[in-house]
């Protein structure tokens, strides 16, 4: 080297040293990345929907035609897709049965 050259050498262990937080930064967002993934597949299953009711029909009794009553039904999502029930439902009424 000439003399008014100020060039100063590292040792070569040095440049490894200040490597390590940046490879450790990338592997914990790879990490991070890789659990999102996993999350977002056990949040949307990939199956369909399935609806099921705990009763076919329901006896009331004996009431006049037009007179309000009043059944529950428990509905349960038996599949593995998100279920989703939009408006009103429909209800039939029948006279006579």
């Amino acid at each position: 080297m000439s003399q008014g050259s100020t060039r100063r050498s590292r040792p070569v262990g040095a440049a490894r040293s200040r490597r390590w937080p940046y490879l450790l930064l990338a592997g914990l967002l790879a990490l991070l990345g890789l659990a999102a993934a996993c999350a977002q597949v056990a949040t949307h299953p990939s199956g369909p929907p399935r609806l099921a009711v705990d009763r076919d029909s329901v006896d009331l009794g004996r009431h006049v035609y037009g007179e309000r009553v009043r059944a529950e039904f428990r509905l349960t999502n038996t599949g593995s897709g998100l279920l989703k029930i939009d408006g009103e439902p429909e209800i039939e009424t029948v006279e006579g049965c």
